[in-house]
């Protein structure tokens, strides 16, 4: 039998986006110590019964919430419930009992945690234990969380925040990267990166969620000779490109290019590359490739136009960056 070290209910309700569910569900069912499963994983609703997803997916559960883990579980491990989101949070939030156990959720768990991805963090608001602490959700939620939940510290540019045994998740699949982070804790770097390479996702990606917009927008950039432009921008960041030598990528003129690039993604064409070789620069510093070698294929050219470039996009330098992420305990 797997010596499991956690145990993870995973809250189903109807609405509930199923992506939320799967991604970290998946990252924590693939994570092994020494041949045996790391996270043992449980399904409920509300009453027991089944969901249906947004997208029509129907989700069986395990049992309740109200079923303790005495009932179904005798090993002594902490328990952590993790709340996904989706379209069907709005009416969950107006479900009392629900809202009354995930507030008491401690007291019946020690040791556990309390997990949010995307707009579940709001079931956690609204059982008032965000109160006064850092938190985020999905960026189309601020109106929303500002109005309804002011005394959560809300920071919707990170995509992930994990402290003091609460953890929320920008969104989708951000809970992925949380689970990653939390199997990082429990586990080791070793097997975070196992399960990882396995799901085949970044240990930890760059950014937040404001940080991401441009290079976003970009991607869906993918009509003409702007899209075909683009492409060969995230191919090969490091290439010496000109302004001029993009505008003939795209057969515009540079005008015309600086015109559409700015209307597309809200940066010019300059500050576009930017941003990609940044990210470029990031996913190396994360596979552990040293620095000087990644800064021979950044296309910065020298540290200190790499640095100037990290300060803009990300507010830290290249080197503080590599040694943030590269220790395991370091939150998002």
């Amino acid at each position: 039998m797997d010596k499991i070290r956690r145990q993870i209910d995973v809250l189903l309700f109807d609405g509930i986006n199923v992506l939320d569910v799967a991604g970290p569900a998946q990252a924590f069912s693939a994570a092994y110590i020494d041949g045996d499963k790391a996270y043992g994983l449980r399904y409920i609703s509300i009453d027991g019964r089944a969901v249906r997803a947004s997208c029509g997916l129907s989700l069986v559960a395990d049992a309740s919430i109200t079923t303790t883990p005495s009932q179904t579980d005798s090993r002594s491990v902490p328990y952590d419930l993790l709340i996904p989101g989706g379209v069907g949070i709005d009416t969950a939030l107006e479900d009392p009992t629900l809202k009354t156990l995930i507030g008491d959720w401690h007291l019946h768990h020690p040791g556990g945690r309390l997990a949010a991805v995307c707009s579940g963090a709001l079931l956690l608001a609204n059982s008032g234990i965000l109160d006064g602490k850092p938190a985020t959700t999905h960026w189309s939620r601020q109106k929303q969380i500002t109005r309804r939940f002011p005394a959560v510290q809300w920071d919707l540019d990170r995509i992930y925040i994990v402290q003091d045994g609460l953890c929320t998740s920008a969104g989708v699949t951000t809970g992925i990267d949380m689970a990653l982070k939390l199997i990082r804790q429990d586990c080791g770097s070793e097997c975070a990166l196992r399960v990882a390479q396995e799901l085949v996702v970044s240990m930890h990606r760059t950014g937040g969620q404001r940080q991401f917009a441009p290079t976003l927008k970009g991607q869906f950039a993918t009509q003409g000779g702007l899209g075909r432009l683009i492409d060969a921008m995230f191919e090969t960041p490091q290439a010496s490109w000109t302004l001029n030598e993009m505008a003939a990528c795209a057969h515009m003129t540079p005008r015309s290019l600086s015109r559409h690039f700015k209307r597309d993604t809200g940066l010019s064409a300059m500050k576009f590359l930017e941003h990609i070789r940044v990210r470029h620069v990031c996913d190396r510093l994360l596979t552990g490739m040293p620095m000087a070698r990644v800064l021979k294929h950044s296309g910065f050219g020298d540290a200190q136009r790499l640095n100037r470039a990290f300060q803009r996009v990300l507010g830290t330098s290249a080197t503080a960056y590599q040694r943030q992420f590269a220790d395991p305990d370091t939150c998002s």
